[in-house]
């Protein structure tokens, strides 16, 4: 006998089958977005529309790493804590680990999974007419 569905199973393929009706995927936590993500890939509705909500998801979370950042620094500034980067090999090495983990940002892995799908955008399309911009059609065309 198959175990029960867990109620966050049954919550994301329910938001998997209904991903076309959302508006936004704020505050949704990070190992969550990529199970739905995975979700929506094997039902076939990743849209451009759909690929915009998770690709909105990983630039709000790169902000929220971005302004952790900036509040973590200004109260650094606040108790005088000056650290010159360059001054100690650990203070270098501290210095090398936090560009590592620049990488390693909030959705990354989702970051990482979209880049994976090489999706590129469709060239654009030139609309039939006959506008003075596009110079008149041959007459079979007309």
């Amino acid at each position: 006998m198959p175990a029960p569905r867990t109620l966050v199973e049954i919550a994301l393929q329910s938001t998997a089958d209904n991903i076309d009706k959302s508006r936004s995927l704020e505050n949704l936590d990070e190992h969550l977005a990529l199970v739905l993500f995975e979700l929506v890939l094997s039902k076939g509705k990743l849209t451009p529309r759909i690929l915009s909500l998770f690709q909105e998801l990983v630039e709000e979370g790169k902000r929220r790493e971005e302004q952790a950042r900036q509040r973590e620094a200004q109260e650094a500034q606040e108790e005088g804590e000056e650290v010159d980067l360059f001054s100690s090999p650990t203070a270098r090495a501290n210095a090398v680990d936090n560009a590592v983990a620049d990488d390693k940002t909030l959705y990354s892995a989702l970051a990482a999974r979209i880049a994976t799908l090489r999706i590129r955008q469709p060239p654009p399309v030139v609309p039939l007419g006959t506008g003075r911009w596009l110079g008149d059609l041959p007459p079979p065309w007309t």
